[in-house]
């Protein structure tokens, strides 16, 4: 399977997906108008009204931020120069795969 971008629910329920998300896919997982949390090699999508409506944390997905995260999110390559996201590189989907299944 040829990883392009992550789920993962607060629930912890990890979907890998290898097709090009697009903003309505990341919108549907998140359940509402998208935030990124940008790291060093992918960028974390999150429901920005997360906190306001209270939506159950996210543990391994704060674990893997080192911030508060809340409800579910999408994994995604960082952006490009236009700001179109890319697809999740070899090693970030080994560490994300890893810190939320241990495999």
């Amino acid at each position: 399977m040829s990883t392009v971008w992550m789920s993962y629910t607060a629930e912890g329920e990890l979907t890998e997906y290898e097709t090009k998300g697009t903003l309505s896919d990341y919108q549907k997982v998140v359940g509402g108008w998208i935030e990124p949390v940008t790291l060093q090699d992918f960028t974390v999508y999150v429901n920005e009204e997360g906190l306001l409506v209270d939506l159950p944390v996210n543990p391994g997905a704060s674990g893997i931020t080192g911030r508060y995260l809340v409800g579910d999110v999408c994994f995604v390559g960082n952006a490009d120069a236009y700001g179109n996201t890319k697809k999740l590189n070899k090693g970030a989907i080994e560490r994300i795969r890893y810190a939320l299944t241990g495999r």
